[in-house]
């Protein structure tokens, strides 16, 4: 790099480092101290640089304080050599005189020429800097043009970024479900044609988040309030365990290529199915134990707790209180538990002697 504003150049590209998450590499890095025509010419021009074969009209090198930069004239323009997935864009820029425009443009495939955006430069003897997110890291062939409205506008040190990442696969992997149980289910995966693939689920309800490229996402983890990362891996097949008697889950699978910030997933058509768990009778208690510590004679201690129930059915016995020793409270009968059944068990007036005599507690 020369030796113009080395301080603000330094600022400006660790600022765009930092946001683009270290991603993205240099690919191209020109000063235009080699291969320049001294004088402008008024067709296009393929000429030699450093970093490739640029095309220039109406622009040449101009010489200052020993170094080369490039000068346009009005309606000069210069292209950069073909690159694929451009991200961000930088370069120092000044004019002969002030409020002249500097546009920059893109071209995707041979496409027509877009516009990036526009500077306005200074003929201050400090150069400026420009910089430009690019956003084609999805793209191949595509070339940036920096055009000049009126003479004459001094460029150097143009930096353009590429995005490391992968092409995203072009097919999705299929799914399938076996081995329902009331909290677990395997899922079978016919692969695509990425080097991985991520599986998320749903509970009633069908899968509505999509992954994030350059995102990498875990097992057992939540992107949202909604969803749930079952796997991510190149596996053929898992197992989904934790999930709830009865119910109704969605599953879908996404494709991807790379790694960590690197990641590009196919976020279209994923395989998808849905599975619903069998209606296993299930009881959640909470808490699962129970504290009284020491109680003094003629105290009375309360705790309460919660059970939950599912798809059960009439029975009979005892409901069992482990302390330090084995304490059963007999009940009659024990009726069905329903849906949220809630016990609320009232320990009132316990003394150390009523445990062993009066409520027939047995130690």
């Amino acid at each position: 790099m020369k030796n113009i504003n080395t301080l603000i150049i330094s600022i400006v590209f660790f600022a765009m480092f930092t946001l683009s998450a270290f991603a993205d590499v240099v690919k191209i890095s020109e000063t235009f101290e080699t291969g320049l025509p001294t004088s402008a010419t008024t067709s296009d021009r393929t000429v030699t640089l450093s970093s490739g074969a640029w095309v220039i009209n109406n622009a040449f090198g101009k010489t200052d304080n020993g170094s080369v930069r490039v000068a346009m004239n009005t309606n000069g323009y210069i292209i950069m050599p073909a690159v694929d997935k451009p991200s961000n864009l930088s370069f120092n820029h000044r004019g002969s005189g002030s409020g002249k425009i500097l546009t920059v443009q893109k071209s995707v495939g041979g496409g027509a020429w877009v516009s990036i955006g526009t500077v306005t430069v200074s003929s201050s003897s400090t150069y400026g800097t420009g910089t430009f997110a690019v956003n084609e890291k999805g793209s191949t062939n595509v070339r940036i043009r920096f055009l000049c409205s009126s003479a004459t506008i001094y460029i150097d040190n143009v930096k353009l970024e590429v995005s490391e990442m992968p092409d995203e696969p072009t097919t999705q992997a299929a799914i399938s479900a076996s081995g329902i149980t009331g909290s677990s289910v395997n899922i079978s995966i016919v692969a695509g044609n990425g080097q991985g693939r991520i599986l998320v689920y749903r509970k009633g309800a069908d899968v509505s988040w999509v992954p994030v490229d350059g995102t990498s996402y875990t097992a057992g983890s939540m992107p949202d309030a909604d969803h749930t990362i079952a796997y991510s891996g190149s596996a053929n097949t898992t197992t989904v365990t934790g999930l709830e008697a009865g119910s109704v889950y969605y599953f879908a699978v996404y494709e991807y290529n790379g790694s960590d910030i690197n990641t590009n997933y196919l976020t279209t058509n994923p395989g998808k199915v849905q599975v619903t768990t069998l209606q296993v009778p299930t009881i959640t208690a909470s808490p699962v134990s129970l504290g009284f510590g020491s109680i003094k004679i003629g105290n009375t201690e309360k705790r309460v707790f919660a059970i939950s129930a599912k798809y059960l059915t009439t029975a009979t016995g005892n409901i069992t209180v482990t302390t330090s020793g084995v304490l059963v409270f007999h009940c009659s009968q024990l009726l069905a538990l329903l849906a949220q059944l809630r016990f609320l068990i009232h320990l009132v007036h316990l003394h150390l002697l009523r445990f062993m005599s009066n409520l027939h507690l047995l130690r």
